[in-house]
């Protein structure tokens, strides 16, 4: 009695779980869309777009003004590539905000190039151009999705216990 109250209560946990993890998982691996636009000799605007799935617009982030972008050295002696950090310059401040910037990190010499070369107007990037984001994108939908099929799967188990011992109660008035 107790021990099929126990599984069904485990049932009924780890399913949500599941689908929570991976709508985190989701979240955690949307690819953004850089854009620059000139706006004047010296400056651009940087926007930048994450989207959940690819598809819904989940964050959009705008500066303006930038007139330079550096790959900031960690001054960790443990320190990875990841540690090293894609900055953006305005006249005032380092700008250095969001996860989405540093997806763009490898397209640092485009960027750059771009800051300092007047003669084009506008650039956009994706962050799933590359291979290995492209990878990383896949791998993580994959992912949340047996993930999500996991969790709906263990959902309709402890719901069909529920209902099975409700029926039990009903037909034989037996109670777990």
């Amino acid at each position: 009695m107790a021990l099929d109250r126990k599984r069904t209560a485990f049932l009924l946990t780890v399913g949500p779980l599941c689908i929570i993890f991976a709508g985190v998982l989701e979240w955690y691996a949307s690819p953004a869309t850089l854009s620059l636009t000139r706006t004047g000799p010296n400056a651009v605007s940087v926007s930048m777009v994450s989207k959940l799935f690819g598809l819904l617009t989940t964050t959009t982030t705008r500066y303006d003004g930038v007139q330079s972008a550096a790959i900031v050295v960690s001054p960790s002696p443990r320190r990875s590539i990841d540690s090293d950090r894609l900055v953006f310059y305005t006249a005032t401040e380092a700008i250095d905000r969001t996860r989405a910037q540093q997806l763009f990190r490898a397209d640092f010499p485009e960027i750059n190039s771009f800051l300092t070369d007047g003669s084009r107007q506008a650039l956009s990037i994706s962050s799933i151009a590359r291979g290995s984001e492209l990878r990383r994108f896949v791998a993580a939908q994959a992912a949340a999705a047996f993930l999500t099929l996991l969790g709906a799967g263990v959902i309709a188990l402890g719901v069909t216990e529920i209902l099975h011992r409700n029926r039990d109660v009903l037909i034989r008035g037996v109670d777990y």
